[in-house]
């Protein structure tokens, strides 16, 4: 056993307070999980403003790929993805790493087929607001599918749109309260995996409204 997997979890401790676990105390709960369970469990990592903490001189690719390096997480078949919202640090991770990398897209990202071209160039899928596969207007209303999904699937990049919510004021009036009209939707429009704050409820959509393989 690595010296790494003999960290502690970071969760109550004895003061009462909660703290933040790092990203190899998560490594370490990964681990154990997947040998309880006996099935891979994998992490999706994102890097949260890359620009900013380069400017002060503390940039988190190098840590973050020196720690998955040094669980051997960094290879090929690894059951991880990176990603940000920053094609420099994107492509970062495809330098330095062969693990799946994906570039965030937020709602007013170019998208044009040039535009997804450029980024199949360093990324191997984007992770794009919702509303940019189904619009949803002013009303709460979903609108016509665009054909993000498949003009990304053509240039060679997968698709993990963000972020599901069965809260009324993130579901769109469509799907009458039922937030597995959403996920069924999403999948039948080919998304290759998606966000969400319930995975539960995907889960039971994609294994009894709509089944998935």
């Amino acid at each position: 056993m690595r010296a790494v997997e003999r960290l502690p979890f970071r969760g109550q401790g004895t003061n009462g307070r909660y703290q933040i676990p790092t990203l190899a105390d998560i490594l370490v709960l990964r681990s154990a999980k997947s040998r309880e369970l006996g099935r891979m469990i994998g992490v999706y990592i994102e890097v949260k403003h890359s620009r900013y903490f380069k400017s002060i001189g503390r940039p988190l690719e190098p840590p973050l790929i020196s720690i998955l390096r040094a669980w051997a997480l960094d290879r090929a078949g690894s059951p991880v993805f990176l990603q940000a919202f920053e094609p420099e640090t994107v492509k970062k991770f495809g330098e330095e790493t062969a693990v799946p990398n994906i570039l965030l897209l937020e709602a007013d990202a170019d998208t044009s087929d040039a535009a997804l071209k450029a980024i199949a160039a360093y990324a191997k899928g984007i992770g794009p607001a919702k509303t940019m596969i189904v619009p949803v207007d002013a009303k709460g209303q979903a609108g016509k599918p665009t054909n993000l999904v498949a003009r990304a699937h053509k240039a060679g990049l997968v698709v993990h749109p963000y972020t599901f919510r069965p809260e009324s004021q993130f579901l769109p009036v469509n799907y009458a309260g039922d937030p597995a009209k959403e996920y069924c939707q999403f999948a039948a429009l080919g998304v290759d995996g998606l966000f969400t704050d319930t995975p539960d409820l995907a889960l039971k959509a994609f294994r009894e409204t709509c089944p998935r393989k």
